[in-house]
């Protein structure tokens, strides 16, 4: 999931949640409460094959630059193989040249002039926790870039993620999510090598909280998923980067996605 997207540079990943969402689904108890979802990282899990997403995320500052004006991005993505049998892939297409209005006006006409293409391998291991999954993967964001993206370096990364519960109390699991891995470019400014970190825990049947350390700065937020139909679900996002504001003045984001299961 990943979770809330970061306009203007790392590209949105709803693939990184709606992974652990059916993987979860699929093996803990049906005790469980609400889904689980990190913010602002990749994670060990891909989209299960023939699923996709189309997403939407806006920021009130550019990442790279500093500037104040409202910055937006898209992505589409779809997944293939399976990395239960063998290895499941994530294809992304990201669009990140929305934002380039004045003042804090959005220009549409814009979108899609500058963006990027980003792959990831994941592989399912046996989880550290009884009764849940976990995956490791490696990727890179910004494979292949065009527009104003063509400045910007690739970013590798391996991760690992694994599902954990929260027990209530002898009726109610809550689910969690946890991640834990190394990349190349991330941070504030895109610009260092370095861990990254995040935690998940789903707190209702439609909300999840989590908490990330992506480089040099703490992201926290919510997500809110809702199933629309038995194959598509609605993501929305809200997140803050920089928590503590120690290499810029921070920043908003808001994120909305759609997940379709079985396109084909």
């Amino acid at each position: 999931m990943s979770g809330p997207a970061r306009a203007q540079g790392s590209e949105i990943t709803p693939s990184d949640y709606l992974a652990s969402l059916r993987s979860m689904a699929d093996s803990l108890p049906p005790r469980r409460v609400g889904t689980a979802s990190t913010v602002g990282l990749p994670s060990g899990f891909t989209l299960p094959r023939g699923t996709g997403f189309a997403a939407l995320a806006l920021s009130d500052r550019r990442e790279r630059t500093g500037s104040e004006n409202l910055d937006g991005s898209g992505a589409l993505g779809l997944g293939f193989g399976d990395a239960e049998e063998t290895v499941g892939v994530d294809v992304i297409l990201g669009f990140s040249s929305v934002g380039k209005g004045e003042g804090n006006e959005i220009d549409w006409d814009d979108f899609g002039d500058s963006g990027s293409v980003s792959i990831k391998f994941a592989r399912r291991i046996p989880a550290p926790f009884e009764g849940e999954v976990a995956s490791v993967a490696v990727g890179v964001d910004r494979a292949g870039r065009w527009g104003d993206m063509e400045e910007a370096d690739p970013s590798y990364y391996a991760a690992g993620t694994t599902t954990f519960s929260l027990p209530v109390n002898d009726d109610i699991l809550l689910p969690g999510l946890m991640t834990l891995g190394y990349a190349t470019e991330i941070g504030t400014s895109e610009d260092e090598d370095g861990l990254f970190f995040g935690l998940g825990l789903g707190v209702s049947d439609h909300l999840s909280l989590g908490a990330s350390w992506y480089g040099d700065e703490v992201i926290a937020g919510v997500t809110s998923t809702f199933e629309v139909s038995d194959r598509l679900d609605l993501q929305l996002g809200l997140s803050y980067g920089d928590v503590g504001q120690r290499n810029s003045d921070g920043r908003w984001m808001l994120s909305i996605a759609v997940v379709r299961a079985d396109i084909f």
